[in-house]
Parts: structure tokens; C-alpha cells; sequence
């Protein structure tokens, strides 16, 4: 398998018009699911957050807006957060988390910490107000959940304000049938997702989502399981797959990788533990030809921890005109793109429930977020 990733800055650019265009569209009406997201309502303590560790923070001047703003601090060995109480999340919903943060003059090490209790993603601040923001898909099956905004290892302090967490719709390109991290070079269909992206651990082709997420790796442990689903554009079928799994990190346990069709019948591809940390693969050739191909990644067993930073997915295309169609030009790639929107409250649906664009123009195209 290639280890070329292909070219992003496309993808990368509608996504940031997309986010960047919202802030100032009065229509957007998404609800901030974050309770006193400004800080600055409460007596002792702000209102609907509260610290991890009693001595690692205070609610306090100076604020970016406003009075006061959350702060954290430590020794460069431990770590603290203000956390939210329990909110109501969609199983499997696309979210963005947004803040405004920076450390305090003398703080060193360490990072910001950001997310829920199964997302996390790290930020290095400077002194300066910064706003951050990341996307990410809610564990399928996990219907609550907390917010926190903290540190770790730290030897200062942090200060965080005007946070926000929003649903989002998630569209691709409807002639492509394609996101983010995926394209076809030479009539060969390609997934070499970033994790590191603006949308973390989400990808069009995520179909089970029952894993931790830290900043741009998977998190696995007893329990864990992934789906990816490979439904190629235009129902091609595929002659063939390789598949190149990486484990970046490994405590426990092992990772074993199975693929379907159907998802009712799983076929042994790999397993990756302590002393094997990944590779690439070939899928079993009675798989194929296929218009689609499920591929899971699970810990089997008790006690496991490990972590997973790349899952890169690679498929020969049968049925292309090589005259006329540009997936199979020799020398032409075509590339997925994936923008990210508010949405209005809606709940997450099948994708062939939902409309073909989003209300004010601010999205077009067939949205690509799949429900479990």
C-alpha cells in the first residue's frame, strides 16, 4: 500500500468556510447545548460546572468577555478540569466544541485538555486569548455525557471563556459520494484518514463508533469496537482491499481486525498486539468482488488497553469507462470534501432521510453523516 496521503487542502478549506462563515450568520439558530457558557453566572461557583479537584482552578478575573473565566493551574504532574454535570447527547451525533483559551504568563508544559468524557483533544495555548475549536462523533450507543475544559501536566496556570458545543451536519460532494481523507487515483479508491483533522475521529466511512478518541488516535480498551463501512462511489465494485492498521501505543490486550460483507458473517484478517503493532493486509479474495465492505477493529478480552493512529483502507475499482471517466484516468485523482455546519435542532437520521442541502445555502450537497 501507498503510504502517500493524498492532497487535503481542499477538503481543509471547505471545511474552514463552512465553520468560519457560520459565526456570522444571524439564521444559524443552533442551540449551545453548554450550560452558563460565558461563566458568569453563579455565587460560589459558576453555575452548571464544577472542578475535578477542589485545589486546581478558581472562577475568577480577568475574562476575554465579560467578568470572569475558568481557570486551572498546576504543579507540571497532575492534572484538573472544570467540568459540566451529565447532557444529553445523540447516539452517534457530529458535534463542534468551541472555546477561548490561553495560559497564564510563567505557565510551561503540559496542554490544554478539551472534549467529553469518551472525546479528548489537547491544545497548546500561547499568553495570548486564542479561540479552538474541534469536531467529533459522539460514541455510538452513549446517549449523556459530560463537557470539561482542564489541563495536563501543566506547571502554571490556564484560562478558558465563551464555550460552546453545537451540533453539526456533516455533507460531501453527491457526484463524488465522498469525504474527507478519501479519493480515487488511477481507478484505485483510497481512505488515509488524518486523525488529527479538524473533524478528529469522524469520517464519512464510520459506521460503529464504540471507542475512546484522544486528540488523533483511537482509544481501545475492554470492550471497544470500530465499523468502518467502504461503499465505494457510484456502487463500483471493488476487486480487492488492503488494509494497513497501526498501533501507536500498547499497554494490554490485543486488536483484532475482521471484514464482511454483510456484517452478519466476519472473516479473520489481523491481530495486532505488544509484540506484532501493526502492518498491511491483503482481505481475504473471497470477499470480492464487492460494492461494499465492512471492516472492524474490537479488544476481545478482559484488561486491554491500547491505541490506534492510522487506518488506511485502499481498493482496485472494476466498471470504469478508462475513455471517459476521470476516476479511471490514468494521472487524474479525484478527491472527497467534507464541510461542517450548525444545525437547526434536528435529530440525526439516515442519510437518505435527510434533505439535499442545508437552509440558507450554507451547505450543499447529500449529508454524510451516518447513523449506527
Amino acid at each position: 500500500m501507498s503510504t502517500t496521503r493524498p492532497r487535503r487542502h481542499q477538503n481543509q478549506a471547505c471545511l474552514l468556510v463552512a465553520l468560519l462563515g457560520l459565526a456570522g450568520c444571524p439564521k444559524a439558530g443552533a442551540q449551545n447545548l453548554l450550560p452558563n457558557p460565558g461563566f458568569e453566572s453563579g455565587a460560589a461557583q459558576p453555575t452548571g460546572w464544577q472542578l475535578t479537584d477542589p485545589q486546581g482552578g478558581e472562577w475568577r478575573e480577568p475574562a476575554w468577555q465579560g467578568k470572569r473565566a475558568l481557570r486551572v493551574r498546576g504543579d507540571g504532574r497532575n492534572s484538573a478540569a472544570w467540568r459540566t454535570g451529565l447532557l444529553p447527547m445523540q447516539p452517534a451525533g457530529l458535534y463542534r466544541l468551541r472555546f477561548m483559551a490561553r495560559c497564564e504568563p510563567g505557565a510551561s508544559g503540559g496542554c490544554a485538555v478539551s472534549g467529553t468524557g469518551r472525546v479528548n483533544r489537547d491544545f497548546r495555548l500561547s499568553d495570548q486569548w486564542t479561540p479552538c475549536s474541534f469536531v467529533f462523533a459522539a460514541p455510538s450507543g452513549v446517549s449523556n455525557d459530560f463537557v470539561r475544559l482542564g489541563h495536563w501536566e501543566v506547571k502554571g496556570a490556564l484560562s478558558f471563556d465563551d464555550a460552546e458545543l453545537l451540533p453539526v451536519l456533516a455533507a460531501h460532494d453527491p457526484y463524488e459520494e465522498m469525504g474527507e481523507a478519501e479519493s480515487v487515483r488511477n481507478g484505485v479508491y483510497h481512505f488515509q484518514p488524518d486523525f488529527a483533522w479538524t473533524g478528529a475521529n469522524y469520517h464519512r466511512p464510520l459506521w460503529l463508533n464504540k471507542a475512546g478518541f484522544n486528540s488523533d488516535r483511537w482509544v481501545f480498551s475492554e470492550g471497544s469496537e470500530l465499523i468502518y463501512r467502504f461503499a465505494m462511489p457510484r456502487r463500483l465494485a471493488q476487486t480487492g482491499a488492503r488494509l494497513r492498521v497501526n498501533v501507536n501505543y500498547h499497554v494490554a490486550g490485543s486488536l483484532r481486525i475482521e471484514a464482511s460483507r454483510d456484517t452478519r458473517t466476519w472473516t479473520p484478517v489481523a491481530e495486532y498486539d505488544g509484540q506484532r503493532r501493526g502492518g498491511q493486509t491483503n482481505l481475504p479474495a473471497a470477499l470480492f468482488p464487492a460494492n461494499e465492505i465492512y471492516v472492524r477493529l474490537s479488544m476481545p478480552g478482559p484488561g486491554g488497553s491500547l491505541q490506534v493512529n492510522a487506518i488506511d483502507y485502499e481498493a482496485p475499482l472494476e466498471g470504469l469507462d478508462r475513455r471517459a471517466d476521470p476516476l479511471a484516468d490514468v494521472g487524474v485523482g479525484v478527491e472527497g470534501r467534507h464541510d461542517l455546519a450548525a444545525r437547526e435542532g434536528q435529530d440525526v437520521v439516515d442519510r437518505e432521510e435527510l434533505p439535499s442541502d442545508v437552509e440558507d445555502g450554507r451547505v450543499r450537497g447529500h449529508v454524510g453523516l451516518q447513523k449506527s
